[in-house]
């Protein structure tokens, strides 16, 4: 069944496209295979952020729930940069 909504993808997989100055770009394979198999008047939007995407979809998004999301990502961040590397 096609409900025609838009479709939101939230990663911070960069597989998906690049992360440019707080802006996500889906890259153009995905877009061209969304467009020949899903729809060619939908929308695809790519976002690495939960609560932008709770926004287009109408839903409330607190500037304490922002702010979380936003120290979660910090501290998994740094979590992986301070990770021992293995040397094979």
């Amino acid at each position: 069944m096609d409900s025609g909504k838009h479709i939101v993808i939230v990663t911070r997989d960069k597989d998906y496209g690049p992360i440019y100055k707080g802006n996500s770009f889906l890259n153009d394979w995905l877009r061209q295979e969304f467009s020949e198999r899903v729809s060619r008047t939908r929308k695809i939007i790519l976002t690495d952020k939960l609560s932008m995407a709770l926004r287009m979809v109408h839903a409330a998004v607190t500037k304490e729930m922002e702010e979380e999301e936003d120290r979660i990502i910090a501290e998994v961040i740094d979590g992986f940069s301070e990770s021992p590397v293995d040397e094979a």
